[in-house]
């Protein structure tokens, strides 16, 4: 790393083995990201399908439609006795009757051949009206026993004929216990079907709820498990980024100290040479103007009176007014392990921390720019507001009696001009000095 305006240069910045190790523990960690979460999908277990097989072949022995195997035989007994003819009596077909019939002139026949024959034998063997008569009487008896059977054969075929319906109402009771019995079973078998269904279907569904909540039980489980092992991984992850974070800054921040403070002991150098050199041509200076004074008065005063004098000078240009006392000038001296700066004024030593000014209107002024680098002095800033001074090689006319080089800042592409003036403990923008080829100045 190089300052093109400085000449100072310095070793590129390179990452620590720790801040590597770190990287890299980062790294191996990323490498290794917990996937997605992924379950298998529910698959029925040998128990619910066999609850499912129990319920389809349960299903395939469902009661058809109720069928009376009789039906035929009983809509004919029903059809018989809605259609049954009203009761009516035929003498001629009554088949008794004609039975009677036959007897009884059978019976009237011998009757009256009977009784005609008695009849001719009392009149000599000889037929006769009378015989015919008492014989005709004989045969009329027995159709009138004929006759007196009829009220007894009707009632007999009324007897017969409401008999008869009364046994196609019997019969048909028959078929209606009969078909109450078979229906009645027929619904017991299907109130059996159906029971043995609900209860198949009832453990159906209760054995697959179980089985289908025990595997969301068990995806909820694992899901949870792998939340976890998400949560710990972005946890590790953050971990060892603040880590590595924490790491990397620290070692960077060794290494720009080293170079801030390898850069101030480069600028410091820079300033001290310029500072000499700034002394060495105050010096030039001041020997050149002691040697015309001392030809101006009195040749025989003491070296030591014009170093006095020449003290007392500058101490007043740096000071602005006063009295001969406030005039006097400053020599620093060095910098204590406790980083106080000391000075020499008057043949007394004073201490003063780094940034204050001795020449400001108080012991204790601190002057603003000084916590951003000074001078080797302690007190004169060596940048105006954090922008670095450049030394232009231009010295000022005297600014309160004393001489003072020209600095300038470049900031943002604009470059301005600066003097120190020690009465305000801060540094004046001026005139740019190579105009007119050379410093120009209102004081």
């Amino acid at each position: 790393m190089a300052n093109k305006n400085t000449g100072f240069s310095y070793k590129d910045y390179v990452q620590s083995q720790a801040v590597k190790d770190k990287q890299n523990a980062l790294n191996n960690h990323l490498s290794n990201k917990v996937g997605n979460f992924t379950y298998q999908n529910y698959k029925e277990s040998d128990a619910v399908k066999q609850a499912l097989e129990n319920l389809k072949n349960h299903t395939q022995n469902k009661p058809g439609k109720f069928d009376y195997d009789k039906q035929a035989g009983w809509d004919s007994i029903m059809d018989q006795i809605l259609n049954r003819e009203k009761f009516s009596y035929d003498l001629n077909g009554d088949a008794l009757y004609q039975q009677y019939k036959n007897q009884y002139m059978n019976l009237g026949n011998l009757a009256m051949q009977d009784t005609m024959g008695q009849a001719a034998a009392l009149t000599g063997g000889y037929g006769n009206s009378y015989a015919q008569s008492v014989g005709q009487q004989a045969y009329q008896g027995y159709l009138q026993q004929l006759n007196d059977k009829v009220p007894e054969l009707y009632r007999l075929a009324l007897d017969k004929y409401n008999q008869d319906t009364t046994d196609l109402y019997n019969k048909y009771g028959l078929y209606q216990s009969d078909y109450d019995t078979k229906y009645g079973k027929y619904r017991d078998d299907v109130a059996d079907y159906n029971t043995e269904r609900d209860y198949l279907t009832g453990r159906y569904d209760t054995e697959r709820q179980y089985d289908y909540g025990k595997y969301t039980d068990d995806r909820n489980f694992a899901y949870g498990q792998h939340r976890d092992k998400v949560a710990d991984w972005q946890t590790d992850r953050d971990f060892l980024a603040n880590d590595l974070n924490n790491e990397r800054n620290w070692d960077y921040g060794q290494y720009s100290d080293a170079y801030d403070r390898a850069y101030t002991e480069h600028t410091n150098g820079i300033a001290n040479e310029q500072w000499q050199r700034e002394f060495e041509e105050a010096q030039r200076q001041y020997n050149a103007k002691l040697a015309e004074e001392q030809r101006q008065y009195n040749a025989s005063l003491a070296q030591q009176q014009r170093q006095y004098d020449y003290e007392m000078e500058l101490a007043a240009a740096q000071a602005g007014s006063g009295s001969d006392e406030d005039f006097k000038r400053y020599t620093f001296s060095h910098v204590d392990d406790d980083g106080m700066y000391h000075f020499y004024r008057d043949g007394k030593e004073y201490t003063y921390q780094k940034g204050q000014n001795p020449y400001g209107p108080m012991p204790d002024q601190t002057v603003k720019d000084a916590k951003n680098g000074t001078f080797s002095n302690g007190y004169q800033p060596n940048n105006v507001g954090g922008v670095k001074l450049e030394a232009t090689g231009v010295t000022t006319t005297e600014i309160n009696g004393v001489p003072q080089n020209v600095w300038k800042t470049t900031d943002k592409g604009i470059t301005k001009f600066w003097v120190w003036n020690g009465e305000t403990g801060m540094y004046e923008e001026c005139e740019n000095p190579y105009w007119n080829g050379g410093y120009r100045s209102g004081r």
